[in-house]
């Protein structure tokens, strides 16, 4: 399906009953603003899809953080390299029976760039704060 929208440049699915991106996208290279990116388990819809979205600003909410397998990843998003986001809000499921060990880990490879103006954590599970 992504493949037939490549020119999209806007996505919005705050007030929708969304509970799963669709496959693959990461070919949205254009992309220069995603309100929600839904974490999930699959491949074509793990956080390390968000790698190509080079072009992305604005707001952008993560959520179902808890699906992260491979905290590589995590760190293969490169949001410090995103420096059109403004705002970023990062979500765990606190419903989960994931282990949330490896939270902090997550969380330390998902470091914005310096000018963010605006984080905000929800449900996180680590015991601390990354270094």
């Amino acid at each position: 399906m992504m493949c037939k929208m490549i020119g999209l440049r806007h996505l919005d699915i705050r007030l929708s009953a969304v509970k799963e991106i669709p496959s693959q996208m990461g070919q949205l290279k254009g992309i220069q603003k995603l309100s929600n990116y839904i974490v999930g388990k699959q491949s074509g819809t793990r956080i390390a899809e968000l790698r190509e979205l080079s072009y992305i600003g604005g707001s952008v909410v993560i959520q179902g953080l808890q699906n992260v397998i491979d905290a590589k990843d995590a760190s293969e998003v490169n949001l410090v390299g995103k420096p059109l986001l403004d705002e970023l809000q990062l979500e765990w499921n606190c419903d989960s029976d994931v282990e949330q060990n490896g939270a902090n880990i997550v969380l330390n490879d998902l470091q914005p760039h310096p000018n963010l103006k605006r984080l905000t954590i929800y449900r996180y599970g680590g015991l601390r704060f990354p270094d």
